[in-house]
């Protein structure tokens, strides 16, 4: 009887036993999973080193997705409300490379790649009055995201198109913040209601950045004598514009010798001896700049001459000594230039200060069909091709007609043809704009020679998404956006 019980009380510890086995078992497959989800897969290494989403096998990209619904998306702060598109804000935050694609975007500052920091959310559901900038209670105006930044930060806007007061007019105040959009220049427009679009004209130092916007409806009227405005307007100021699209905005002057432009940059103003030593750096890249209307004054040979111009780095009264303006990688096409006082007007693309040292840096860029109703004092030819480039430094550059007066004829890398633009502004095959950029700079993302314009042509080909969601999420795998 005693051993029959012992037997029992055996065979009830032997099962126990495997029943712990078991479970611990069980439990530590789980924590096994677990742990191999929250923990970043290859494949982000890889597209931090600057690896194409397009280039992963389709079980890094699975792994990737699984990671990003498990660990990131739960935290994420709520600007997007697509899962799909989220998912690449989320990798472009960690990509190396800046460029507009082939495919959709403009996309981000490489400075980002490997951090997406905003320090103030800017979204069309926050209220200037109750919001705190947070991803929660989001600001509802730029200028008052400015207003609120300290020096360094970041203020990160919302997909959405923003209107009406303090989403134009912006004044920087002299903060070195970057302004950036969440998704890119496509799904991010500023509407300025025909008015001005920003001004920087308290000494903003380098840093100080405008980046992945669609700026649109600008508008400025200009009456002033022997001087020069602009829809964006920088004097003794420093102020990078990257990736950005500027369309069907307009500048109009009222008077004879006044000079309007889209962007208009000048430094070291004569009658003041305040900040005259102090260097200031303007660069405009990876923008794409279509489809605007530029009115400068007029000519008279007695009286005087005013212009018309896209970017301008000139004004009377003001010297631009120690101002360095560099325009690379921009696509100019399709610009109206015209006079308000009969013919022969300055109407340039790019133009400006004669002296050797303080002429616009361009570089990497496209300026094709843009137009002026007649031959000016700085066109070679008028009509459909008027692209001239105005006392320019000019490199690896294409402009079907050549350079204006007092402009670098004997740039490296200038090219003189028909750049074979597709109506959306991105290049062709065959376009000789393709692996045509300056060799030094990094290769674009499909591993080629940089390419001239704001877009690149990618040679690789496209992968589809492994596993396209149901529904609105069922699409082409998509780049990342910025």
């Amino acid at each position: 009887m005693i051993q029959g019980n012992t037997m029992k009380y055996i065979n009830l510890l032997k099962f126990l036993t495997i029943l712990l086995l078991i479970t611990e078992t069980v439990s530590g497959q789980r924590r096994t999973r677990q742990t191999i989800h929250s923990t970043p897969p290859d494949g982000i290494r890889l597209i931090k080193s600057g690896t194409d989403w397009n280039d992963l096998s389709n079980v890094q990209r699975s792994r990737i997705i699984q990671y990003f619904n498990r660990c990131i998306l739960p935290r994420w702060p709520g600007v997007a409300t697509d899962p799909y598109a989220t998912l690449f804000v989320w990798i472009n935050t960690l990509k190396p490379i800046k460029n507009i694609n082939e495919y959709a975007s403009i996309m981000a500052d490489p400075k980002y790649r490997a951090k997406f920091k905003v320090d103030l959310y800017v979204g069309t559901n926050g209220n200037d009055q109750s919001g705190n900038g947070s991803p929660q209670r989001p600001l509802a105006t730029i200028q008052r995201a400015i207003s609120a930044a300290k020096n360094g930060q970041v203020i990160g806007v919302a997909p959405g198109v923003y209107k009406g007061p303090g989403n134009h007019d912006i004044n920087l105040n002299g903060k070195g913040v970057v302004i950036r959009s969440l998704a890119g220049p496509h799904h991010t427009i500023l509407d300025c209601g025909q008015r001005r679009i920003l001004a920087a004209v308290n000494n903003e130092p380098v840093g100080t950045k405008l980046i992945g916007f669609t700026i649109r409806n600008g508008f400025i009227r200009f009456a002033g004598d022997w001087s020069s405005d602009g829809l964006i307007r920088i004097r003794n100021a420093s102020l990078e514009i990257a990736c950005c699209v500027f369309e069907g905005n307009q500048g109009h002057s009222t008077y004879l010798t006044s000079h309007t432009a889209l962007i208009s940059a000048a430094s070291n103003m004569e009658m003041s001896a305040t900040n005259n030593s102090q260097e200031y750096q303007v660069k405009v890249h990876y923008c794409l700049i279509v489809r605007n209307k530029i009115g400068g004054g007029g000519n008279h040979r007695f009286y005087g001459h005013g212009g018309g111009f896209i970017i301008y780095n000139r004004d009377h009264g003001w010297t631009s000594k120690t101002l360095k303006l560099e325009v690379d990688h921009c696509t100019i096409s399709e610009n109206v230039l015209t006079a308000s006082w009969g013919a022969e007007a300055f109407l340039s693309v790019i133009g400006g200060l004669g002296d050797k040292e303080n002429r616009i840096q361009l570089s990497n860029s496209i300026i094709y069909g843009n137009k002026t109703p007649a031959i000016t004092n700085h066109e070679v030819k008028a009509g459909a091709h008027a692209s001239s480039i105005w006392n320019c430094k000019n490199a690896y550059s294409l402009s079907f007609y050549p350079p204006a007066k007092n402009s670098s004829l004997n740039g490296v890398g200038l090219m003189r043809v028909n750049p074979l633009l597709q109506k959306n502004f991105r290049l062709n095959p065959g376009s000789p704009a393709i692996d045509s950029g300056n060799p030094k700079n990094t290769q674009d993302p499909d591993g080629t020679r940089t390419d001239m314009g704001c877009f690149y042509f990618h040679k690789r080909r496209v992968v589809i998404h492994p596993n396209p969601r149901p529904g609105r999420h069922s699409k082409p795998n998509l780049p990342p956006l910025p």
